[in-house]
């Protein structure tokens, strides 16, 4: 028998881990078990020519590694899991499209022989569709024409319609799929000859619709992480070829496809109804007693997989076919090592434990499914000996998943673990580190991964919350133009979706409705929100820069190349020699005066600027900056053609962020409004903080004289932090007056008081900081929980940020950090154009610049270095910092935070080869004692002395 999943993604699939390349999937298949798996992503080009370049053809119908790298790889793979892995090329394809007067939703999973009929499909592809941009693309094509190109490209194509009951992208979805195969694919039924059943059903769900008896039912992982090869899978009595797989596929008589591997479905994001914003789960005869309608909200329920069985079934549960196929239900091995240690999933203790087994008693499955209890225990521990048999037996405590929130399996209640002996035995098995004064290293460790959620992906509202009658009045505005003025965390995102989603709603075409923002991290969120918003296309989210690209392709006037900031910065590097400033200080300068259409600049900075573009005019370059300059001037130069073009295309323009926005960009705006156009701004002054980019706060004021007859309307409920947090972020602001601001109203409890550190030097803070994120982890390891660290604390890496003023602030943190084990990000850093700093899908504390953390939250934060010289900022030989805008940087930092949040400064620092004694920073200096705590206090007199917190 050999192990098959075949449906798994690569590094360019959106949301998906770094490590899916050829050579982790390799290890991967290791340690899972599997033979014969999938490449996944076969149509985006740089994965296909990265296959290209790492596998081989093994001379049977299949592919290996290149040997080379296999014999590289080798020594990593422990002797009990090394098994020959075969690759056969595959991919995922999205289409959304009309048929039969209804939008459809499918995903189908493709299977080519060779890289000569993939090559002939992306060819084919890449005229339909944009097959570049993510390794899962998206086409408007009907399945059905997909799966007849396929034919055509190469006949021996093996095409399966991809996990058949998720709710939103499936052959038989409840909210976009068909109520039959014939429905979906007509004249071409015939050339499918299996079906994937995803995570959320099982067989026996499966054999409930006769109509499904003639296909084979498969089940792989759909991986987005080598960690999640293998959870579901096919078990194959074949030869791990192409040919073979397909000829098992096809007899139904035979026994060549033996049978699947399964998630216990109820784990599955979409087993059971329910409305995940009002925390409901509900079953299928709920769901119908109820009308689908949520009764908190009145929304309509996400009906899950159950439910769409029992509506399309003509079978009693229970019925199983004479010729069914067996399968095994499964959990993996680290979530049964995460219910016996009591840990999570991807923790060190959970991995060292993992890796142990694997070394010996083989790879995963093989634990799971055949190794003698006896071994397990000797191994392991009578608690996982007990944890894998009850698992074989299906004896399992259920709780499922519903409307995208996985569902739970668990081995044991609280109580049995107890009742079990020899659990100590497997603790043994994951040591614990020994002293960090003993193996602590000199140098920063490596960045650990894991793989868990990331939780700081800015909400903006806590989940379940619906329109207050400030959002509602914003939403519902019917008379003109209109700004809102949106403090942090009172819901400027779910706003402007509200608002795009209920104009559709009213009627208006989607395509019809514009939203800018400035980052493309911004734009995905917006674009996500608007799609689960509503079936059917949504309202289009860009930012600015995308904006002027696509005037300016339209108009045949779009760059040969475009400059990334890097090549604007070596292209300046000469110029700014000879002129004797720092190239950052001229790119600056440049970056400012192409903010306005008309610059008013001294005779060397406009020499400098016309050398510059001059030099971009003989590369036939242009920059990020000259995307919306040149979009801009071509309108408003009165170009007819662009004019017309452009000028009232979209009936309604939302824009995020206003008070962030430009001259360039507001000219923009405006001369893209036609005379029905409406404009909806939203914003919010005291988060102004890129003037030293060109933003221009002042547009926030006068956006009533931009766009005559326009109203102000404001949110004052935070949803985001304590009433303490926001105390102290509202108390600073109060130094910069302004008439129209209003109190922020906090809806979260009143929390704990920030905490104020004062440390002796900036080695101290960081270990301070590092200290007190074990604490608030709940230790890392025996000795620190022993020592009382955080008494089982509640947060995770992922729920931390530490902020700083400068990236030379940064060194410090991340070697405190690394030397405590704590696993870590450290942003990159921020560009003057729209990319977004950090990759946030990694479940670590993040390190990053007050800048950096703008649009972003998280339960805890620290805010470091608030000392006089970093804030505000003085720049050695240069003007310092504009006072107001660096209030309003420390406002952004502190408004991060939603229920910790820690504050620390250093009484001697060296910067820039200077060594200070700096005093607190002056923006502090007028706040009322009672809104901090002050928590320890290093003395001047005890160089070097690092203190504890516990």
């Amino acid at each position: 028998m050999i192990i098959a999943d075949l449906h798994i993604h690569s590094r360019y699939s959106r949301a998906t881990s770094r490590d899916l390349d050829p050579e982790h999937l390799w290890l991967g298949a290791q340690y899972k078990g599997i033979d014969l798996l999938g490449t996944g992503d076969f149509t985006h080009p740089e994965w296909i020519e990265l296959l290209k370049e790492n596998l081989v053809e093994d001379g049977k119908g299949a592919y290996e590694l290149r040997p080379d790298l296999a014999k590289a790889l080798a020594p990593q793979v422990p002797a009990a899991c090394r098994r020959k892995v075969r690759f056969l090329l595959s991919a995922e394809i999205s289409s959304i499209y009309k048929r039969h007067g209804k939008t459809r939703k499918v995903h189908s999973l493709i299977l080519m022989p060779d890289f000569e009929s993939v090559e002939k499909l992306n060819q084919r592809l890449d005229k339909i569709g944009n097959i570049k941009s993510d390794g899962r693309p998206i086409l408007g094509l009907d399945a059905h024409d997909l799966l007849e190109i396929c034919l055509e490209v190469d006949p021996r194509v093996i095409f399966i319609p991809a996990h058949i009951w998720t709710p939103w992208f499936s052959v038989f979805g409840s909210k976009s799929g068909f109520d039959t195969l014939e429905e979906a694919f007509d004249d071409l039924l015939g050339h499918i000859n299996a079906l994937e059943t995803g995570l959320s059903s099982d067989p026996p769900m499966n054999w409930r619709l006769s109509a499904l008896d003639r296909f084979t039912l498969v089940s792989h992982s759909d991986a987005h992480s080598p960690a999640k090869l293998a959870r579901e899978a096919d078990i194959l009595n074949c030869p791990p070829t192409y040919q073979d797989l397909a000829l098992a596929l096809e007899d139904r008589q035979g026994d060549a496809f033996y049978g699947t591997l399964e998630f216990f479905p109820h784990e599955g994001k979409y087993h059971l109804d329910g409305h995940r914003k009002c925390g409901l789960r509900l079953s299928p005869q709920e769901t119908r007693d109820l009308g689908g309608r949520c009764p908190k909200c009145g929304g309509l329920l996400t009906v899950g997989v159950l439910s769409r069985v029992e509506d399309l079934a003509d079978r009693p549960k229970g019925y199983r076919p004479p010729d069914a196929r067996p399968f095994e239900s499964i959990v993996p091995v680290a979530e049964v090592l995460s219910e016996v240690l009591q840990r999570g999933p991807a923790t060190k203790g959970v991995q060292r434990a993992l890796h142990s087994l694997l070394n010996d008693v083989g790879p995963e499955l093989y634990i799971l499914r055949e190794a003698p209890l006896d071994l397990l225990k000797k191994k392991g521990g009578e608690l996982l000996a007990e944890a894998v048999s009850r698992m074989r037996q299906g004896k399992v405590i259920l709780q499922g998943g519903y409307d995208g929130e996985f569902g739970v399996v668990k081995l044991f209640d609280a109580d049995e673990r107890s009742q079990i002996k020899g659990q100590k035995g497997f603790w043994d098995l994951a040591p614990r580190k020994k002293a960090a004064k003993k193996t602590a290293p000199e140098k920063p460790l490596p960045f650990l991964k894991t793989k868990r959620k990331q939780k700081a992906t800015n909400p903006e509202v806590a989940p379940g919350i619906q329109l207050n009658p400030e959002q509602e009045k914003a939403v519902l505005h019917a008379d003109g133009h209109f700004i809102v003025r949106a403090g942090p965390g009172t819901g400027k995102t779910r706003l402007l979706v509200s608002r795009a989603l209920k104009l559709v709603e009213q009627g208006l075409d989607p395509e019809k409705i514009l939203l800018l923002t400035f980052t493309n991290k911004a734009a995905l969120e917006l674009t996500q929100r608007l799609a689960q918003g509503k079936k059917g296309p949504a309202p289009q989210a860009m930012t600015f820069h995308t904006l002027g690209l696509t005037i300016l392709r339209e108009l045949n006037e779009a760059p040969t190349r475009l400059l990334d900031g890097e090549e604007r910065l070596s292209l300046l590097k000469p110029m700014a020699k000879e002129a004797d400033l720092r190239p950052g200080d001229l790119e600056g300068m440049i970056s400012r005066a192409k903010q306005t259409l008309d610059p008013v600049l001294d005779d060397q900075a406009q020499g400098l600027l016309d050398a510059y573009q001059k030099r971009l005019d003989l590369e036939k370059a242009l920059d990020l900056d000259d995307l919306v300059l040149k979009a801009a001037r071509f309108l408003t130069d009165g170009h007819e053609q662009a004019v017309k073009l452009w000028q009232g295309r979209w009936d309604h323009i939302l824009v995020d962020e206003y008070q962030d926005v430009n001259p360039v960009q507001t000219s923009l705006i405006k001369v893209l409004c036609g005379p029905d156009t409406k404009v909806a701004a939203i914003g919010d002054p005291d988060q102004a903080i890129y003037g030293f980019r060109g933003a221009d706060k002042g547009l926030f004021y006068r956006f009533k004289n931009d766009f005559p007859g326009a109203v102000e309307l404001g949110l004052v409920k935070n949803y985001r932090s304590t009433a303490r947090i926001l105390n102290l972020a509202q108390g600073l602001m109060q130094m910069e007056p302004d008439p129209d601001r209003v109190k922020l109203e906090p809806i979260c409890p009143k929390g704990p008081l920030p905490e104020f550190f004062t440390a002796y030097n900036p080695e101290a803070e960081a270990e301070w900081v590092a200290r007190t994120i074990i604490d608030l982890l709940g230790g890392l390891d025996s000795r620190q929980v022993e020592a009382g660290a955080g008494q089982g604390g509640t947060y995770s890496a992922g729920d931390i940020a530490v902020l700083y003023r400068l990236h030379a602030q940064a060194k410090a943190l991340a070697e405190a950090l690394g030397r405590a084990g704590i696993p870590m990000q450290v942003a990159a850093r921020e560009p003057l154009g729209e990319t977004d700093p950090m990759d946030f899908k990694a479940q670590r504390v993040s390190l990053l610049s007050m800048h950096a953390s703008k649009g972003l939250e998280f339960p805890v934060v620290f805010v470091t270095g608030l000392e006089k010289g970093l804030l505000p900022y003085l720049p050695p030989n240069r003007p310092p910092a504009e006072m107001d805008e660096e209030r309003r940087l420390l406002f952004v930092a502190l408004t991060r935070a939603q229920k910790q949040l820690f504050l620390s400064r250093s009484l001697h620092r060296t910067l820039f080869g200077k060594t200070t004694e700096p005093d607190i920073s002056p923006l502090l200096e007028h706040l009322p004692e009672d809104l901090t705590k002050e928590v320890e206090r290093v003395k001047r007199a005890k160089k070097h002395r690092q203190l504890g917190l516990f």
